[in-house]
């Protein structure tokens, strides 16, 4: 979130908080939970650790492709 602010974007944009609904055993509780925008996808992959892979893309993603499979 350090870098989207020093880029300029506001984090509630990118980084906007939500919550969900979750099975706790018998029960249901909410939690704490972030929707990632593009560009903070895009952030997080850019600040990553080159050392270690990245599981969910083995390969580029398409412009064309709006869905990611997983």
């Amino acid at each position: 979130m350090i870098a989207c602010k020093n880029s300029g974007h506001a984090v509630e944009d990118e980084f906007p908080e939500v919550r969900k609904i979750v099975k706790a055993g018998a029960t249901t509780k909410t939690v704490l939970d972030y929707e990632l925008s593009r560009y903070a996808c895009y952030l997080i992959v850019q600040n990553g650790d080159p050392v270690k892979r990245l599981l969910l893309w083995d390969k580029p993603i398409s412009p064309f492709k709006r869905t990611v499979k997983r």
